[in-house]
């Protein structure tokens, strides 16, 4: 008796199946990979980068692409959205953030809601194009292309938001901006300075000058 008839499967079949289980065991390996490679300027390896994209559809689809940068041992900063209300015939304002420790409770309420800001953060793309210089030739359109897919998902992801809290709040008008809390030092923490205190809190610009993409 063969191998096919004691397992019921044909040998192309076994191929298929194990050629589907190396494809996905490489789109769950190829997204921290990719994460890993990629410097603080936002270039990474052009190979990684093209097996990334080819992959892209898939890991998207299956949500494969986690928070990596966030749950890692070293989180960094948390980022914020501060929003203001303008309402119509009328001089006041109203100020909010996501996530806000007030509004958001209980606990798991909170994290969805800062789940929600860093998302957005973490799609950011400024809105010039990069640098030529900055890129291979021939490797430049693949970088462009993926900078105009993200572009647009950031901007799709920020309006929608934008629509959100004007709808939920019946505002005319609704002014949003990215917010770093960086993390406090030991040293400052000794020192007497407190999490929460206003200087630790930076307000991110919407263009290249952020400085973390190339």
């Amino acid at each position: 008796m063969n191998d096919a008839n004691a397992t019921g499967w044909s040998g192309k079949r076994r191929w298929l199946v194990s050629l589907l289980l190396v494809s996905h065991l490489t789109a769950v390996f190829i997204a921290p990979f990719s994460f890993e490679t990629v410097m603080d300027s936002g270039i990474g390896s052009p190979l990684v980068l093209r097996v990334s994209e080819w992959f892209r559809p898939y890991t998207q689809a299956a949500y494969l692409h986690h928070g990596y940068a966030f749950f890692a041992p070293d989180p960094g900063p948390s980022h914020l959205l501060r929003y203001r209300l303008h309402f119509s015939g009328s001089p006041d304002q109203r100020t909010g953030q996501l996530p806000d420790r007030d509004a958001h409770w209980p606990r798991l309420l909170y994290h969805r809601h800062f789940m929600l800001s860093e998302q957005l953060h973490g799609t950011f793309e400024p809105p010039q194009p990069p640098s030529r210089e900055l890129f291979d030739r021939e490797l430049f359109p693949l970088i462009e292309r993926i900078w105009k897919a993200r572009r647009h998902v950031y901007e799709a992801q920020w309006e929608s938001y934008r629509r959100h809290l004007q709808a939920t709040h019946d505002a005319e008008r609704v002014e949003m901006e990215r917010v770093e809390h960086r993390l406090i030092f030991p040293n400052e923490l000794r020192n007497g300075k407190r999490i929460t205190d206003a200087d630790l809190y930076v307000v991110l610009p919407e263009d290249r000058s952020e400085g973390d993409r190339p």
